[in-house]
C-alpha cells in the first residue's frame, strides 16, 4: 500500500461564464446519494489539536498532535476524526478503514472554523485507498503548490483522493465500493483537487459519490475529476452514480507533463450515470488542447 504520509485563500475575481464540462454515459436516472449532517458518533471520537498532550485522542485534553497518527488508529464504523478549527496540521491522512452504511467514517473539522491540512511534496491531504462510506467535511487542504509535485494525476499531490485498487469489494456483488461524501472543504495548491480514480481491469471503482459546496482553485491537473480504465475490450465502467453540486473551481491551469487534456475545472471520465448541477468553473486552461493549437500553426 501506498505509504501515509492549506495559506489562507485567495477570494474568487469576478468570473467570466461559466465553463462545465460533463460527460454522461448513460441517459439512465442518476442514482442521487442524500447529502447528510454530519452523523451523531455512533463510534469513538479522535480528537487531533496542538494543544492536546498527545496520549490516546479520545478527549480534546489527550489530542492526537500528528493526523499521520490516523493510519495507526483501530478504526471502526462510526468512527469520526476530529481535527480542531482553525488550526493547521501537517502532512496527510491515509486509511484503508471503510465504514458502514449508516455508521460511516468521518473526517471533520471541531470547534470554531476549519481546520487547515498543510500536505507536504509528494503527498495527498486525504487519502482513502479501497474504502466505502467515508464522509469528509468542513476542512480545507493546501498542497505545496502545483508545480512541485510530481506530474501524473495520482495520491501524490492530490488534494483529497479515493482510489479503488486492484481488489474486488468483499460487500458488493459488483466490486464497487460505495458511499464517498466529500461536502464544504476547500482545495488548493495540488496536482490534481478532488479525485476519484481506479485503473484496473476489473472495474471496481466507486458507486454513489457525492461531491457538494466544494471549492477547488489553484490546482495543475483539474479541480474535481474522476477517472478509470478504459481500452477497446473492456465493456463498462469503473464508476457509477456520481453527483457534484453547488461546486466552483477556478485557475485550475493546466499539466504540460500530461498526454491528454488538463487544467480542467470538472471533468468526469468512466462513470456510467452522472450529474452535475449548479457548479461554475472559470478561468481554466485546458493545457493540452493549447499546446495542440500550437502545433498546428
Amino acid at each position: 500500500s501506498p505509504s501515509p504520509s492549506p495559506s489562507p485563500s485567495p477570494s474568487p475575481s469576478p468570473s467570466p461564464s461559466p465553463i462545465c464540462r460533463c460527460v454522461s454515459s448513460s441517459p439512465s436516472p442518476v442514482s442521487v446519494p442524500s447529502p447528510t449532517p454530519s452523523p451523531s458518533p455512533v463510534g469513538t471520537d479522535y480528537y487531533f489539536s496542538a494543544s492536546g498532550d498527545n496520549t490516546n485522542g479520545l478527549t480534546e485534553a489527550t489530542a492526537y498532535n500528528s493526523i499521520s497518527t490516523v493510519y495507526s488508529l483501530p478504526l471502526s464504523p462510526g468512527d469520526r476524526v476530529l481535527l480542531h478549527g482553525g488550526e493547521t496540521f501537517t502532512g496527510g491522512i491515509y486509511f484503508e478503514t471503510s465504514g458502514d452504511a449508516g455508521a460511516p467514517i468521518v473526517i471533520t473539522s471541531y470547534g470554531t472554523g476549519r481546520a487547515t491540512i498543510q500536505a507536504a511534496v509528494n503527498t495527498s491531504g486525504i487519502y482513502g485507498y479501497q474504502v466505502e462510506y467515508v464522509r469528509i467535511s468542513d476542512i480545507h487542504l493546501v498542497g505545496v503548490g502545483a508545480g512541485s509535485n510530481n506530474c501524473y494525476r495520482d495520491a501524490k499531490g492530490a488534494g483529497i483522493f479515493f482510489y479503488a485498487g486492484e481488489l474486488a469489494n468483499p460487500n458488493s456483488g459488483d466490486g464497487k465500493y460505495r458511499g464517498i461524501e466529500i461536502v464544504d472543504v476547500e482545495v488548493e495548491q495540488f496536482e490534481s483537487g478532488i479525485t476519484i480514480g481506479s485503473w484496473e481491469t476489473n472495474l471496481y471503482g466507486y458507486d454513489g459519490v457525492l461531491v457538494e459546496r466544494a471549492v477547488a482553485h489553484g490546482n495543475r491537473d483539474a479541480g474535481i475529476s474522476t477517472w478509470g480504465m478504459w481500452t477497446t475490450s473492456l465493456v463498462g465502467y469503473s464508476h457509477k452514480n456520481v453527483v457534484i453540486r453547488n461546486c466552483t473551481t477556478y485557475e485550475n491551469h493546466g499539466n504540460p507533463c500530461s498526454s491528454s487534456h488538463s487544467g480542467s475545472g470538472i471533468v468526469v471520465g468512466n462513470v456510467e450515470n452522472v450529474l452535475i448541477e449548479y457548479c461554475l468553473s472559470y478561468q481554466v486552461m485546458m493545457w493540452h488542447m493549447r499546446r495542440r493549437e500550437r502545433e498546428r500553426e
